[in-house]
């Protein structure tokens, strides 16, 4: 028997589902490799595929698996010789099962995600970019990491869904004032007073010219309807001014708003990666106060600064005086990036309109800041990454796993499987 590859794609993001059918697409064409993806309203804690997809035009004239639980990812893992796992995110679960029976592991960095497994027991991790990989270093277990940086598999995703701003303006009934473009937190920080008294002062001082505020919600206000109307509620009572057309976009035009817009803004969030990639500035506010449980011991040394590339940096007052604390333990560790934008308080903000020195993207500095970023973008970044795969494909042996090993997990999960058929029938 020839030897075969499972891709499993289980976690995904909103609005970016067919990030890995296009790569599949892809590697199908040189390997014999079978994509299974995982709908299972979410109850394996992942963002997983919604079942909407499995009739959509672009997934049904592919032969796909469709997975409804982690049970079922396992046993279809045992038949497999070499499993390709898309995501950085819940790797270690399927690597470690996966080792059990001697297979070949290959992870691939394909969304742009700052939450990592800090152990993954892989055969060969693809990152995105040296920013990814120093990332996942920082916060990893493993001393010894075999791995090859590629790029993002993202970028063609953007690129194949970039559409002209005509078809954008249209699209959501902009006027023709400038775009600025909005990131907020998840719902759960609509209730913290600093948040709220931030993005109203955010507000304020875009308000000072007409412009059309396009609002990205984070992806988790989507998953359960009152969360998005609670989110719409409060914007829509926190963007009640005359100059400002408040409009809500969904995450699937999330570049378009991105590429359109004059900059984008927020208070905190790693989406600075993709508007970077599409040569846009970042403008974060409070950042820095935003991390601090007790925000007087915070000083204000924050200054406004022009549009350069210039490195994250966590106020050394935060770690003097709040060294417990999850979020400022996680910023230091992801704060080696630089960016392209600015890092400000709110009286700062108003002198963004008036910049007139922007970052040059063909400057030595930028495109190195892209590559630390995404190594390779759009094709190149697809022929990259499949080559590091086939050359993997060809190097290695089958697996050689015990054959009554096998069988009995099998059993097992079949088993677990079918009980689970049952007492859905039960209570059904």
């Amino acid at each position: 028997m020839k030897k075969s590859i499972m891709y499993l794609s289980y976690n995904t993001k909103y609005g970016a589902e067919k990030n890995d059918l296009y790569f599949f697409n892809f590697l199908k064409r040189k390997l014999y490799i079978d994509l299974f993806l995982l709908s299972d309203n979410f109850r394996a804690g992942y963002y997983s595929y919604d079942k909407k997809f499995k009739n959509d035009s672009e997934f049904s004239q592919n032969n796909i698996y469709w997975l409804k639980s982690k049970t079922e990812i396992f046993l279809k893992i045992l038949k497999y010789d070499i499993i390709l796992i898309s995501g950085l995110y819940g790797a270690s679960e399927f690597s470690k099962f996966c080792k059990k029976f001697n297979k070949k592991v290959i992870v691939l960095d394909s969304i742009f995600n700052q939450d990592f497994s800090k152990s993954i027991d892989a055969d060969l991790i693809l990152f995105k970019g040296n920013y990814s990989y120093q990332t996942f270093k920082r916060q990893s277990d493993q001393k010894k990491i075999n791995y090859k940086i590629c790029g993002c598999l993202q970028s063609v995703f953007i690129k194949k869904n970039l559409i002209s701003r005509k078809h954008f303006y249209r699209k959501y009934n902009l006027n023709k004032r400038e775009c600025v473009t909005l990131f907020p937190h998840g719902p759960q920080y609509l209730d913290d007073n600093f948040y709220i008294k931030t993005l109203k002062q955010i507000i304020k001082v875009l308000s000072k010219r007409k412009i059309n505020l396009l609002i990205n919600p984070h992806p988790t206000f989507f998953l359960k309807n009152k969360a998005k109307k609670f989110a719409i509620r409060i914007f829509n009572k926190i963007t009640k001014n005359k100059n400002i057309n408040t409009v809500f976009i969904h995450p699937s035009d999330i570049y378009n708003a991105i590429k359109y817009s004059k900059f984008s803004v927020s208070i905190s969030s790693n989406v600075f990666q993709q508007i970077n990639l599409i040569n846009k500035p970042m403008i974060f506010v409070n950042r820095q106060i935003f991390y601090s449980t007790n925000k007087s011991n915070l000083s204000k040394k924050t200054k406004f600064k022009h549009y350069n590339l210039y490195k994250f940096d966590v106020d050394k007052s935060l770690i003097k005086y709040e060294k417990l604390s999850h979020m400022i333990e996680t910023q230091v560790i992801k704060d080696h990036m630089y960016f392209y934008g600015t890092d400000v308080d709110y009286t700062s903000l108003d002198k963004i309109f008036s910049l007139k020195k922007k970052c040059n993207f063909k400057s030595k500095k930028f495109k190195k800041h892209l590559q630390n970023i995404s190594m390779y973008q759009d094709i190149d970044c697809y022929q990259k990454t499949s080559d590091q795969i086939y050359n993997f494909f060809n190097s290695v042996k089958k697996s050689q796993a015990k054959k009554y090993k096998i069988y009995l997990y099998k059993y097992v999960l079949k088993m677990l499987i079918n009980l689970k058929k049952i007492k859905n029938f039960i209570y059904f």
